[in-house]
């Protein structure tokens, strides 16, 4: 029960397993965070976007730096029209 989170919602009660959800999102971070990055950017900043890739930085050292060169380009990229 210390890996459970049960919780109600719309007359629904159910238990999630904590520890199978989070090798869930690990398995799917490579996917998930690279697209996030452009819109983190623009709403958090860059403190927000490297806060956020802090957090992966030394468990997914890939995505890290796939990030990190993502970050780079966006900012040296010219601004966009409209």
């Amino acid at each position: 029960m210390a890996n459970t989170w049960i919780y109600v919602a719309k007359q629904r009660i159910a238990e999630l397993d904590l520890a199978q959800l989070f090798r869930m999102v690990d398995a799917n971070l490579p996917g998930f965070l690279p697209p996030l990055i452009p819109d983190q950017l623009r709403l958090g900043g860059r403190e927000e976007v490297e806060r956020i890739l802090n957090r992966v930085k030394d468990s997914h050292p890939e995505i890290y730096h796939r990030c990190i060169r993502m970050l780079e380009q966006l900012e040296n990229s010219p601004p966009e029209t409209k």
